[in-house]
């Protein structure tokens, strides 16, 4: 869908709330002026940035087809997939261009993109969710085929046969044929490894057991998996992979109050604070003017206002102060190496 028919349709929509407010003494001071609507100041650049914001909002949530790119790609990496894929940034809407993402996803863009745009229309968040997870059940299937394809570490499994035909998982004598299967692919064709003129299961000139052959492995070692090499001409061992998560930092400051600065540093940064007064929280910038963090990284910052005014203060989106009467404020940020975007944000 093109960028200016997402354009088209946020127009309607402030359009039909700025008619409706209107409508209301809200509208109007005790002098009967006009008072605007937050919407009616809202520009196409502010508009094509809460679009940029709605694509990678998605990009986040969901893995887009439209987005994922191969190692080697020069593209600029959004967030990892696994060792071999990676959502690349989307690009930023201009009019007259196709909006960067999958057409099935146009929609969750646009509600994301009114969401941004004005707090009141917080209920189109939910309409973004429930397009988000009818694209996860959709696309399920064709993910988990990828992920069967392109999976590096899967385990390679081997069979035998004395004819070629009727296959069994352990050697034995009189096999002369081989094949071969990595993960849940599908197994390769027969693979004669004993010589045309040797006897069956005597050697004959060829190789009677795994070890044997001239492209894998002259020993076996407990615990290892098989890969094909990089360069797909052998089996080498390896070790099997191992999943690691990042291990969330715990921040945590009790009675502070007026102006101070944070560095969120690490992947899942996790900062909590409980004021005795009014406290800014400054989310602070190098020297060069940078956020001293890692593109991609999620960080969280939990709040106790106790009836004081807790402000956050960083130049993404602004100062930004929390409900002083909410018992906790949880605000997930996300920063993808030049601007900090608020990812959740609950009050309890």
């Amino acid at each position: 869908m093109l960028v200016d028919k997402i354009i088209s349709m946020i127009n309607d929509t402030i359009a039909e709330t700025v008619d409706a407010y209107k409508l209301t003494s809200d509208s109007v001071d005790d002098s009967g002026n006009y008072i605007p609507h937050p919407l009616e100041a809202k520009t196409d650049a502010d508009k094509l940035d809460a679009i940029d914001f709605g694509l990678r909002e998605s990009a986040l949530n969901v893995m887009p087809v439209t987005l994922i790119e191969t190692a080697g790609s020069t593209a600029d990496e959004f967030r990892p997939i696994d060792a071999n894929r990676y959502i690349r940034v989307p690009t930023y809407p201009a009019l007259g261009n196709n909006l960067d993402i999958d057409e099935s996803l146009v929609y969750a863009v646009y509600y994301k993109a009114l969401s941004h745009l004005w707090s009141g229309y917080g209920n189109y968040e939910t309409k973004a969710n429930s397009i988000y997870a009818n694209y996860k059940d959709a696309m399920r299937d064709y993910f988990l085929s990828m992920d069967v394809q392109t999976t590096p570490d899967a385990p390679v499994y081997f069979r035998y046969s004395p004819d070629g035909t009727s296959w069994h998982d352990v050697y034995q004598d009189g096999d002369i044929y081989i094949s071969i299967k990595q993960g849940d692919g599908v197994w390769s064709n027969a693979i004669r490894f004993v010589g045309e003129d040797g006897a069956a299961g005597s050697g004959g000139g060829g190789a009677s057991a795994f070890t044997d052959l001239t492209d894998t492995p002259s020993a076996l070692t407990a615990d290892k998996w098989f890969k094909v090499n990089a360069d797909g001409t052998a089996i080498v061992e390896t070790d099997a992979p191992v999943a690691s998560l990042p291990t969330p930092v715990f921040n945590g400051e009790w009675d502070v109050s007026g102006s101070f600065s944070i560095y969120p540093k690490s992947m899942g940064d996790f900062y909590y604070f409980v004021p005795n007064g009014d406290t800014t929280i400054d989310i602070a910038k190098d020297a060069d003017g940078y956020y001293d963090m890692f593109s991609g990284y999620l960080f969280t910052l939990v709040f106790y206002p106790s009836g004081h005014n807790v402000t956050l203060a960083f130049d993404a989106i602004g100062d930004k102060t929390i409900n002083s009467a909410a018992n906790a404020v949880f605000v997930r940020l996300f920063y993808d190496g030049g601007d900090i975007y608020i990812y959740d944000k609950k009050e309890f």
